[in-house]
């Protein structure tokens, strides 16, 4: 029998909660097994956000919670993440376990009906096996992913049943697969996820997937009335010995249909947070017209990642959208790596608005090389969105962390709550978030991160480097040269002055001024609303 101090606490319920709403999950599961009261305030906590992997015994974890009505009725956030593991390297041709607990796993999802947030991140190397140029096997093919986007679509929409994981089965023929199918609940009611609120995806492949484009669940998933928030993270076809194939064609059907499929008018018109990153620069090749999204006429904040401008007609787009969202237009805009096109050497003809034909470019015909100049400058863009962007309140431009995430792992390394964890573990988990941590405290050089106070800061991860070389970037692109895209300038060397580079010396003059007054008329409007 519980003496009175082992089954009570000399404190309110609420400083209870409190104290449990801070605690990292190891002690959170600790403090279920203490007392009745601590066990009744700890468990919200401890099960409020779940990790699954495809190592380890986290697989069964995740499907004995599921079986648990009362345990799973406190999730609220999971991530799903295809990694096997820190120790091996994805392309490159090492022996690949293919996870098959983990897909086996997957059609648990359909349980967790209080869901608010859905993480999925894929291995960056996407690509086709069967296409005969491959250097390296693909783990994480264009079947394997469909096989997890529409698992995972049919278990959030409430369709998920046995007779339809056959068939999305089917569909992705899976050589290296043996399934387990569950039978169908008759005690579980299956509902849709109704209370969804954001969805992120890092590594999605650049691939227009016919099966899953056409999979009614998926089409019915972007069309959840509280789906607010869509964050994407956009790879290419990369292999180790190889870095990026260099004209990818799958790529420029996805950037063409993108409007129509991801960003479908059922989900523009209620969106509130969009992000979309890509892990090369794009806009102009491949080719993305942002105004073929719709007018997106509640978005809030809007954040693009490596995306070059050449059009006025992009740069009018960001201006018009968010009109009914309360306050009159964006309210917060983030640019992460995101230049001006000043000058082209590509496959010709361009098109009439100055963009290359993927078609002609895929010729691979170098007689044919044009050279065109782009007059559009960072003054011209910021002056015309100082006018016209009444809503806005935060405005940043600069450098995400794209591939370490560092002053983040160095924070969670030396965080007891996740000690449990390997340092490879750790970076693997935080890394690739570029796009769900554009509004996070602004990076750091990697040297003032010895400072143990200032990490703390990054626990949740790092925003955008806001240096000056960071800000008003311009670019060019030069087909004859190995990497197309160039900087004529050191952007972010750490011992390299902070300054400002553009195509014409007085430019960069220009440029700053009218970025100070951009940015005095966000002060003085943020400043209004506080009185």
């Amino acid at each position: 029998m519980e003496t009175a101090h082992q089954s009570d606490l000399p404190l309110p319920p609420e400083i209870v909660t409190l104290i449990c709403s801070n605690l990292p999950k190891p002690d959170l599961l600790r403090s279920r097994l203490a007392t009745h009261r601590l066990h009744d305030a700890a468990t919200p906590f401890a099960f409020r956000a779940f990790h699954l992997r495809a190592y380890g015994t986290v697989v069964t974890d995740f499907t004995c919670i599921a079986a648990s009505a009362h345990l799973r009725s406190y999730v609220k956030e999971i991530t799903i993440d295809t990694n096997i593991g820190p120790g091996y390297k994805y392309a490159s041709n090492e022996c690949y376990k293919f996870p098959t607990g983990f897909f086996n796993a997957l059609p648990s999802l359909r349980y967790f009906s209080k869901l608010t947030k859905l993480h999925l991140r894929f291995s960056e190397y996407c690509g086709d096996n069967g296409r005969a140029s491959e250097w390296a096997w693909i783990e994480e093919d264009w079947s394997f992913r469909y096989r997890i986007l529409d698992t995972v679509s049919h278990c959030v929409v409430g369709m998920w049943t046995r007779a339809k994981q056959v068939e999305i089965d089917e569909r992705a023929d899976l050589p290296d697969f043996e399934a387990t199918y569950p039978d169908d609940d008759p005690e579980f009611v299956a509902g849709c996820m109704e209370d969804l609120q954001e969805l992120t995806i890092s590594n999605l492949a650049d691939y227009h997937d016919p099966n899953l484009i056409s999979s009614y669940a998926w089409q019915q998933l972007l069309c959840l009335p509280h789906l607010h928030d869509l964050k994407l993270l956009v790879t290419t076809e990369y292999h180790r010995s190889q870095n990026q194939i260099r004209f990818p064609q799958e790529r420029h059907e996805f950037f063409q249909k993108l409007p129509s499929t991801w960003l479908l008018s059922s989900l523009g018109d209620h969106l509130r947070t969009l992000s979309l990153y890509y892990t090369e620069y794009w806009g102009w090749f491949p080719r993305m017209n942002l105004y073929d999204t719709g007018t997106l006429p509640q978005l809030k904040v809007l954040a693009l990642g490596h995306f070059v401008f050449t059009d006025k007609k992009q740069t009018d787009w960001i201006a018009g959208i968010g009109k009914r969202n309360g306050s009159g237009g964006l309210e917060e805009l983030y640019l992460d790596d995101c230049p001006i096109l000043f000058e082209a050497r590509q496959h010709g003809p361009l098109t009439s608005d100055g963009y290359p034909n993927p078609r002609v470019v895929l010729e691979d015909n170098y007689a044919t090389s044009v050279n065109k100049e782009y007059d559009i400058r960072w003054h011209h863009v910021l002056e015309t969105w100082r006018g016209r962007m009444q809503g806005l309140r935060k405005f940043i431009m600069g450098h995400g962390d794209w591939s370490s995430q560092w002053p983040s792992v160095k924070a969670l390394i030396e965080h007891e709550g996740l000690a449990h964890l390997s340092s490879d573990e750790i970076r693997q988990r935080v890394s690739e978030n570029v796009h769900r941590n554009f509004f996070k405290p602004a990076g750091v050089e990697v040297s003032n991160t010895k400072d143990p106070v200032l990490a703390q800061r990054y626990l949740h991860g790092a925003g955008l480097l806001q240096r000056r070389t960071a800000r008003m970037q311009y670019i060019k692109y030069d087909i004859g040269m190995c990497g197309p895209w160039d900087h004529p300038y050191r952007t972010r060397g750490r011992h390299e002055p902070d300054d400002g580079w553009a195509p014409e010396k007085e430019t960069v003059e220009i440029d700053d001024a009218v970025y100070e007054l951009l940015m005095a008329t966000i002060r003085d409007r943020v400043t209004g609303d506080e009185k």
